[in-house]
């Protein structure tokens, strides 16, 4: 029994088979999805040095009026006489819940504490995407911890004074919020 193969001249097959187009796609989906997360992490490295930025800033205007003033500003038209600038889109305004909230937190001592009115302050912030979910400054050193909310940012400062939690919040004053969600953006942001 003989056998005979036919071939047919000028056939070229030059398309390309399923596998082939599966591998494609796969290999673009895994290059999007690495350009997707760099791309998110630097976003969020880049809202994270704003924010240090901004509190840098804070610091400095903050040592500044010190200087010239013999303490810390105490209330929120001393806060404004600073000249202090936050860069307001660097701020988170909602919880993750989506309610509004307050963001940015200026505490000092006052005349209960054993230094005295205005000798330290504490700054809290809720950074919007930034890598961190809070930024601190504690008398010009800044910082990651917990500093939230009022009561947190108001212990940086106080815990030194006192290890009562009851007793520490009494030596501390909270002149001022950035952001409240109450009032909108405190004058002395702009």
């Amino acid at each position: 029994m003989k056998r005979t193969y036919s071939f047919h001249k000028g056939h070229n097959s030059s398309a390309f088979t399923i596998v082939e187009l599966l591998i494609v796609v796969v290999i673009i989906g895994i290059l999007a999805a690495i350009v997707v997360v760099a791309y998110n992490g630097v976003q969020k490295q880049a809202a994270d040095s704003a924010v240090r930025s901004d509190l840098a800033q804070f610091a400095k205007k903050l040592e500044l009026y010190k200087a010239q003033n013999g303490r810390y500003p105490t209330n929120a038209t001393q806060l404004e006489a600073a000249d202090i600038k936050l860069n307001r889109s660097n701020y988170s305004l909602t919880n993750t819940n989506g309610t509004a909230r307050n963001n940015v937190y200026y505490i000092i001592t006052n005349s209960a504490h054993p230094d005295g009115a205005g000798s330290h302050y504490a700054v809290g912030t809720v950074p919007k995407n930034a890598l961190t979910g809070t930024i601190c400054i504690k008398d010009g050193t800044i910082f990651v911890a917990s500093c939230s909310s009022g009561d947190a940012t108001r212990l940086l400062i106080s815990a030194a004074s006192s290890t009562d939690v009851e007793l520490a919040k009494t030596d501390t004053s909270w002149p001022s919020t950035g952001y409240s969600s109450e009032n909108g953006w405190a004058a002395w942001t702009e």
